[in-house]
């Protein structure tokens, strides 16, 4: 039976669509404390006919002399209009933040798209879902995704209880939250908490934050029973490093995995480089400024 990571890589090698192309700005509205609710049209967006969970894409920020690439996820999309909407993080001076709140419409960005980050494992009715604030849009996706007679725990962080709200719960749902700044590392609040969820065989796994606090807690779960192809963990950001040197650090370190004929559309590899390997991944992770 395909575990989580065999089906994202099922998915992801077959490259359902591929789009570099331009979009534009239709709208924008604050949705909770932390979140901006931003609407990108463009008639490219009408290869875009499989839409799943927590799928990921990219849009260019910056100017001309100095570019800024920043990860979102796709919150929702209507094929009818060809709008999609992605729900943005907020962040001091964070040239996303300050694009998502621009109040002027009809201003063309590029889209680059997309990422596919989630699947359910054959037989699994059981998750675990762990995730700091940058990981709460793609997370509101997947519950709306995972059917009402399966079983979910929900360990999220967040600036404040108003973000938390913007994940649909129902009485299938228990989430476990934590209110406060970002954590980061093996000793932070959301790692520290990750230790207290049920670990075992019989679950499938899902983990999206910080780098070092993704490496921590994906280190403990291994190391208490969880199958590594029932854990697909992603870095969305790393501490101290902001988007733009990530992609320069990612781009070196993706053309040496396929120069060294390694398949970077596959999660265990994206595993190797990023949580067992000396250098960063995840090239197409949404990240934060």
């Amino acid at each position: 039976m395909a575990t989580i990571r065999e089906k994202i890589r099922t998915l992801s090698q077959s490259r359902l669509v591929s789009i570099d192309d331009r979009v534009t700005v239709v709208a924008t509205e604050r949705i909770s404390s932390s979140f901006q609710r931003v609407a990108l049209r463009g008639d490219c967006l009408s290869a875009y006919h499989t839409v799943l969970p927590a799928d990921g894409f990219k849009i260019e920020l910056g100017t001309p002399e100095e570019s800024a690439i920043r990860g979102f996820t796709v919150r929702r999309f209507t094929p009818e209009d060809l709008t999609l909407h992605a729900d943005v993080h907020l962040h001091p001076n964070s040239p996303a933040a300050a694009w998502a709140q621009d109040p002027a419409l009809d201003r063309p960005v590029r889209f680059l798209g997309f990422r596919r980050d989630f699947a359910i494992g054959d037989g699994i009715e059981q998750h675990v879902l762990v995730a700091d604030a940058s990981a709460i849009p793609a997370v509101a996706t997947i519950l709306e995704a995972i059917p009402h007679d399966h079983r979910v725990v929900v360990l999220a962080e967040a600036p404040t209880p108003e973000d938390l709200d913007l994940l649909s719960v129902g009485s299938h749902v228990e989430v476990r939250p934590i209110v406060g700044a970002p954590s980061v590392g093996v000793d932070s609040p959301l790692a520290a908490a990750a230790r207290g969820l049920p670990t075992g065989p019989d679950a499938q796994y899902w983990v999206s934050a910080e780098s070092s606090t993704v490496r921590a807690i994906r280190r403990h779960l291994l190391d208490h029973d969880v199958p590594r192809g029932q854990l697909h963990a992603t870095a969305y950001w790393i501490a101290g490093t902001t988007s733009t040197q990530r992609d320069a650090q990612e781009a070196v370190t993706y053309t040496r995995a396929v120069e060294a004929g390694l398949d970077v559309d596959d999660p265990q590899v994206y595993d190797l480089l990023e949580f067992e390997g000396d250098a960063p991944a995840g090239a197409l992770t949404p990240s934060t400024p």
